[in-house]
């Protein structure tokens, strides 16, 4: 009998020490631990980081970033919200722009709001941050890898609607030259596809030539100019990346005798210059592209995120139809543009 207890006493023991050994780890924060952890927090800094400030897009974007930084104060109270604006110089700077987030990261930011030069280029930094637990939201531009969030315009769905709205302006016949961007940055790319790809439909409109661009003008004037040399009065349209260059083409085209609405020029993003040109009928119709709305939303959302607030994967933007000149007068801008004047306050 003896026996028989002291066996029970050692499977009992051998069982305790079993459940102790297999026992749940120690229970970890989850969502809503984190969050109340995040809501405690009484600052939180944020990096922007832009490709080229200089860009009259990027200035009214940096409108848009103050007014998610306004925004998020608005939804968190008690809780300092510091943006800092960084500039790369240039969609070729993409050395610079990695470097630029190598310090956010070794500073400790708590969130990064990224367009980045290269789509490709900023994927390993990217994940660096995303590794040390920075929130980091795709501003625009695409990075290839998934990031906390991103919000942006669905490019080929944007090229595709330039297209369609091309092709019906010149009767759906004609002469078509593409000037595409900056070949690194995955919205000019998904642009030009988009175009394309409606373009090749219709047997009367031909492409004349294409060509990717840096978001240069002088260069993107050298290239205008040597295809009006090349091409000449057998032009009928031109797509250009952006407003700074289509302004710069239709100098070209006036210079070179061309009457205005005579080649069909389409770009992206508002400007109070293009806007001029849009609305005297040098340029037939320019894409608002939303960017003080993308920019405050991607701010708003990285602080959200970094309270702990769930945000989604990914939301495009939707004004991607161009707005002609005959439609402009009563286009309500004030997503596209910042008021008059505004400068970004670069760190």
């Amino acid at each position: 009998m003896k026996k028989i207890i002291m066996w029970m006493l050692v499977l009992a023991l051998l069982v305790g020490i079993m459940l102790t050994g297999c026992a749940a780890p120690a229970p970890v924060e989850t969502g809503s631990d984190a969050a109340g952890d995040a809501a405690a927090k009484e600052t939180i800094r944020i990096y922007v980081l832009m490709p080229n400030a200089g860009d009259p897009y990027f200035q009214n974007k940096s409108y848009g970033y103050s007014l998610g930084q306004a925004a998020a104060e608005d939804e968190f109270p008690g809780v300092t919200v510091e943006v800092k604006l960084f500039d790369a110089g240039g969609y070729q700077n993409a050395s610079a722009q990695v470097a630029q987030m190598e310090d956010a990261i070794q500073s400790g930011v708590d969130g990064i709001v990224l367009t980045p030069c290269d789509s490709e280029a900023l994927v390993p930094v990217t994940k660096q941050a995303l590794a040390a637990g920075i929130v980091v939201i795709n501003d625009d531009i695409k990075v290839n890898t998934q990031c906390t969030s991103e919000v942006r315009e669905n490019s080929y769905r944007a090229g595709q609607r330039v297209g369609m709205w091309l092709a019906n302006e010149m009767g759906y016949k004609g002469n078509v030259l593409l000037m595409k961007g900056p070949a690194g940055a995955d919205l000019f790319v998904q642009r030009g596809n988009g175009i394309l790809d409606v373009l090749k439909n219709f047997e009367n409109i031909k492409i004349l030539d294409e060509q990717f661009q840096q978001d240069d003008v002088v260069a993107g004037k050298s290239t205008i100019e040597d295809w009006i040399e090349r091409f000449g009065k057998d032009i009928d349209a031109l797509y250009i990346h952006g407003s700074v260059q289509a302004v710069a083409a239709a100098e070209s085209f006036k210079a070179a005798g061309f009457n205005k609405g005579e080649v069909k020029i389409v770009s992206f993003d508002f400007t109070e210059e293009a806007n001029e040109y849009l609305a005297d009928g040098w340029i037939a119709g320019l894409v608002p592209a939303q960017p003080v709305k993308i920019a405050r939303t991607t701010v708003l959302f990285a602080a959200r995120a970094i309270m702990g607030v769930e945000v989604p994967q990914t939301i495009f933007s939707t004004d991607d139809i161009p707005v002609s000149t005959e439609d402009f007068p009563t286009f309500d801008n004030s997503e596209a543009m910042a008021p008059a004047g505004w400068t970004p306050k670069l760190s």
